[in-house]
């Protein structure tokens, strides 16, 4: 056969990894998409998550820790954003951009165990037109000002678990092969210039 590797993903957990009770994020912010090679999304860490206990990691790479209050005051104000839908809806007319990320918030909710998801396309692109309300553009700004933080006073992240990915290169595209022309249809014109 051709031969090639198959998608494997998951995450090993080495010894010491059960120092946190709950290992998910009570704060995640993620971009994902937009015009990037096959397979980058898998790689992608997410840009900040917090975690209960006040373990704070920016890109995988700087962790810092941060008081309970903090923590809370981050998930609040998540929650409050993403528990209004209004606040994830585009405004009518704004331009369309094509190839741009999207943004994923996601933080839990207090006692319930509900979590709250929040997916936009180009929130970041968007923002010169103010595409979006208002409380989603502070949240992603508050997101922004704690990741620059913990990059630029946290300590190197040494985690108790290893991300694995492996992407198979020889796999047919999604949608099967690639098919001809459909006959009657008129190849759109070529701007040499553009």
């Amino acid at each position: 056969g051709a031969g090639g590797l198959a998608v494997l993903g998951g995450t090993a957990v080495l010894p010491g990894a059960a120092d946190a009770a709950d290992k998910r994020p009570v704060f995640r912010w993620e971009r994902s998409g937009g015009f990037v090679a096959p397979g980058t999304d898998r790689l992608a860490a997410p840009r900040l998550a917090v975690y209960r206990g006040g373990l704070a990691v920016a890109d995988a790479t700087r962790s810092a820790w941060l008081p309970d209050r903090v923590v809370a005051e981050i998930r609040h104000r998540a929650v409050d954003v993403l528990s209004h839908p209004a606040n994830l809806a585009r405004r009518p007319g704004a331009p369309v951009i094509v190839d741009a990320p999207q943004t994923r918030f996601t933080a839990a909710g207090s006692a319930n165990g509900r979590r709250y998801t929040g997916v936009v396309d180009a929130l970041e692109e968007y923002r010169a037109h103010h595409a979006y309300p208002k409380p989603l553009y502070d949240l992603l700004d508050d997101a922004a000002a704690r990741r620059q933080r913990v990059l630029d006073t946290g300590k190197l992240f040494r985690p108790a678990a290893v991300r694995l990915v492996v992407v198979r290169l020889d796999a047919p595209p999604p949608g099967g092969e690639p098919q001809p022309w459909p006959a009657g249809v008129a190849v759109p014109p070529i701007d040499p210039d553009g």
